[in-house]
């Protein structure tokens, strides 16, 4: 939890700012959703506490329009090529920060065979090309795309040096990081990301229960990250059409970071557990090929990278929470070992 106290502090703060801004024309029965997401190794079992060690995220998605009357980025959602004609379009908001550093973290010096300090502070803006809710379909096979910019920067202007040692100095005695200031250089970052989602759905009226599965594409374009992606998710639990399984921070096997609401599923409870992976094809990625437009500490990174998860989601009142566990492959040569880490959510529906 350390790690990300004040982030959250300031995040709320703004989101409670957007909350205030007006989206006039809304759909009816429909909601906007606020996301939260944290992962850590903090909250895995292995606790290595080493390379992808915290990220944080906050997500808001407003009402769509009603048919129609959608604004310019709605309609932009609606002209993603994929997906069904009578889709629904939405836009979301984002901010985040994610934090990388080596094993070693009492070392002073660089550590040359272990990936670098590294931060990524953005914001993003997203577009979702979801199907019209309909709680009386019992079975469907139904597309979900998603296209999401992201711009910030990586390096010190990332406040990850910051972030990491004010929350060990103030509540952890001996944890002080002492490798920071050989971090990547501050450098602005972009990334464009597409998934598309195929979700083939079978519902029974056994208490409710259903299954799905859920295959997906998609690739990461930028000088922060370059790679493609495939990959796919099994779920088994009750209200499946709510949603498209749990969110998770790039790169990962995301679901959905909305979920439909009880006036449009019917119901007020839903759970299911789910599994899944991705195979991911990396071209690039500055947080260990180093900066791209200076010198810096960099490692030979992996081409091929997978993520096994697993995990729990439950929906109740207008409120999803999530925790899933997942397992990384090795990302460079000469890491030791997998990386393991957990990650949690709460989305509400306002």
């Amino acid at each position: 939890m350390k790690q990300y106290l004040r982030p959250l502090s300031y995040a709320v703060t703004a989101t409670a700012l957007v909350l205030a801004l007006p989206h006039p024309h809304a759909l009816a029965g429909d909601n906007g959703t606020l996301s939260i997401q944290a992962e850590n190794d903090y909250f895995s079992p292995d606790n290595r506490d080493r390379h992808y060690t915290n990220g944080i995220r906050f997500d808001w998605l407003p009402n769509p329009s009603a048919p129609g009357e959608e604004d310019w980025l709605e309609r932009q959602a609606l002209s993603i090529p994929l997906g069904a004609d009578d889709s629904v379009g939405r836009i979301g908001w984002s901010f985040g920060q994610s934090l990388f550093t080596p094993q070693n973290k009492k070392a002073y010096k660089p550590i040359l065979n272990d990936r670098p300090y590294a931060g990524w502070l953005y914001a993003g803006l997203t577009l979702i090309k979801a199907p019209k809710p309909d709680p009386t379909v019992k079975s469907s096979f139904t597309d979900l795309d998603t296209l999401e910019i992201d711009a910030g920067v990586v390096g010190r202007a990332a406040l990850g040096q910051f972030v990491q040692n004010t929350f060990h100095d103030t509540l952890f005695a001996n944890e002080h990081v002492n490798g920071w200031h050989n971090q990547l250089k501050s450098e602005p970052g972009l990334l464009i990301s597409y998934d598309h989602k195929w979700r083939a759905l079978a519902q029974t009226d056994f208490w409710g229960l259903g299954a799905d599965v859920t295959p997906s594409v998609g690739f990461d374009l930028g000088n922060v990250m370059i790679d493609a992606a495939a990959g796919g998710m099994i779920r088994i639990g009750r209200d499946l059409p709510s949603d498209y399984g749990p969110p998770r921070i790039r790169p990962g096997l995301s679901g959905s970071n909305f979920f439909l609401s009880e006036a449009d599923t019917g119901h007020n409870f839903g759970w299911y557990v789910f599994a899944g992976a991705e195979g991911r094809a990396v071209a690039h990625n500055i947080f260990l090929d180093g900066n791209t437009f200076a010198t810096s500490q960099h490692v030979p990174k992996k081409t091929l990278v997978a993520d096994f998860q697993a995990g729990v989601a439950i929906i109740v009142s207008g409120v999803r929470l999530t925790a899933t566990e997942v397992i990384r492959t090795q990302e460079f040569v000469h890491q030791h070992g997998n990386d393991q880490y957990g990650a949690i959510s709460a989305s509400f529906n306002f």
